[in-house]
């Protein structure tokens, strides 16, 4: 039986909250969509918790949302538009939830959210995804939940998992335990910056779409690029059609001599052209990664070696993304040759460093009960050798990849620290109510935004005056544009 963790232990220790072990559910969640559910997309990858504000704020922008909401409406905004996609549009069209999705899309990344929607579509109708949720034991550990733990354990009770206690109230029915449960807004652990930015190559190796770790990769290594470069590409790639990935592993080649056939605007091309030794680079250290996943790279053509069945074996896969980490190292030791970096340069030992520790991390993930003795989890998909007409971005390492960033995306949740101040009251969100989909029903006006005592001769002093809203009524009216109609 697999045992899923729920919850993290609190902490009062600014040390502890870096040391904490891996959180499960989200595991759990991703191999139950990679092994029971119709593969739909090979180099899609996963965009972790921490992230998901960058595309609600990108999101918004898109929206032509002018206002600058504060980190507080920003997650009841994200818990509102999740209950959207999870359930549908229910009233008029909506720009905020069209342009999340768009942007997932386009970028061909998934998130939680997205997880929980293909398993909760396909529950139903498929047999063997009700057999092994309701076989694994689910052990809550913490009374402090995130609203995706409150949603994920509310989902669980709703469909009656046989196996799920509360390490804190064991006496108590699930629903009951459930209850004495308070919702904490999630706390996220800084990145460190080296391994962020080698995770962020592999990301883009197996999926050149993902704009938001082509950001940060793209002046690391230094290659000349200044701060608003990074627009610059965007814009110019939206102008031919690409997305800015594509126009990285597609530079220079898709400028031509000919206005008629070339590819690129000729300003756009003159913009671009000053930086050609930078995007140059750039785009060899990506197809130098796509080549260590593939097993293609000189020193380790051995990778590439098939077995009578024609697939990479696990050990091949792992010594594959271990590869792609090497490469990246080396482009850090073979930057372009301009001038000196404005910002402070990482060492290389610091950079090694970093290498190591996720090398090790990768090991602990290929020990781990996920893939030791369910190796079907990072098998080729399809199951045929290349020369059979398989697939590179199914072949093993590429999968091994993808499930080794959710790994690591895992690690971004920090515990919850005593006391803990952000508590979310029941009141001001549906977190509060009973069952899973009560979750996401939209709370009554009257819980949603309390009302204001009227005025009197007394209290007349302490009314909000019409710009000084109250908490309540600056989160109703940062939250109108879910249900405003796309104009």
């Amino acid at each position: 039986m697999y045992v899923v963790e729920i919850g993290l232990e609190e902490t009062s220790s600014e040390e502890k909250e870096n040391e904490f072990c891996h959180q499960q559910l989200l595991l759990f969640l991703y191999t139950i969509y990679s092994n029971f559910l119709p593969a739909k997309n090979m180099i899609e990858t996963f965009i972790g918790p921490r992230d998901e504000k960058n595309i609600l704020q990108l999101a918004l922008s898109q929206s032509k949302f002018e206002a600058d909401p504060s980190s507080d409406i920003l997650n009841l905004i994200w818990i509102e538009a999740s209950k959207q996609r999870l359930f549908g549009i229910q009233e008029n069209d909506n720009c905020l939830v069209e342009a999340i999705e768009q942007i997932l899309k386009s970028n061909n990344i998934i998130d939680r959210v997205y997880l929980v929607k293909r398993i909760k579509d396909e529950y139903f109708e498929n047999a063997e995804l009700i057999n092994a949720l309701h076989s694994a034991e689910y052990i809550v550990v913490s009374n402090q939940l995130t609203w995706f733990e409150h949603l994920v354990v509310s989902l669980l009770i709703e469909i009656k998992v046989p196996n799920i206690r509360f390490t804190k109230t064991p006496d108590f029915k699930p629903f009951l335990s459930l209850q004495q449960c308070s919702t904490v807004h999630e706390l996220f652990v800084e990145p460190e910056p080296i391994s962020r930015s080698l995770l962020a190559y592999l990301a883009v190796a197996v999926n050149v779409k993902n704009t938001f770790d082509l950001a940060l990769i793209i002046n690391k290594p230094f290659r000349g690029f200044n701060r608003s470069f990074f627009s610059t590409l965007r814009r110019i790639s939206s102008n031919a059609s690409m997305l800015p990935g594509q126009l990285v592993l597609s530079y220079p080649a898709c400028m031509t001599a000919s206005a008629a056939t070339s590819t690129l605007r000729i300003d756009d091309a003159k913009l671009l052209k000053t930086s050609t030794s930078g995007l140059e680079h750039l785009a060899n250290t990506i197809r130098t990664c796509q080549d260590a996943l593939s097993g293609f790279l000189d020193d380790d053509a051995s990778l590439a070696s098939s077995s009578q069945f024609g697939s990479m074996s696990t050990e091949a896969a792992a010594d594959a993304v271990r590869a792609c980490f090497t490469v990246t190292l080396r482009a850090f030791t073979r930057p372009p040759r301009l001038n000196k970096d404005p910002e402070k340069t990482w060492s290389m030992n610091d950079i090694k460093a970093a290498k190591k520790s996720l090398n090790e991390r990768l090991e602990q993930l290929l020990s781990s009960p996920l893939v030791k003795g369910c190796e079907n989890l990072i098998s080729s998909t399809p199951n045929r050798p290349v020369y059979a007409g398989g697939s590179l971005q199914g072949r093993p390492a590429y999968r091994l990849a993808r499930l080794f960033l959710v790994y690591e995306a895992t690690r971004q949740v920090a515990p919850p620290r005593r006391p803990d101040t952000s508590t979310m009251t029941p009141q001001c969100t549906p977190i509060g109510h009973r069952t899973f989909n009560a979750f996401f029903e939209s709370p009554a006006p009257q819980d949603r935004t309390p009302q204001v005592t009227k005025a009197t001769p007394t209290n007349a002093s302490k009314t909000p005056s019409k710009a000084e809203k109250t908490p309540e009524q600056a989160v109703s009216s940062s939250t109108f544009m879910l249900y405003s109609p796309c104009s």
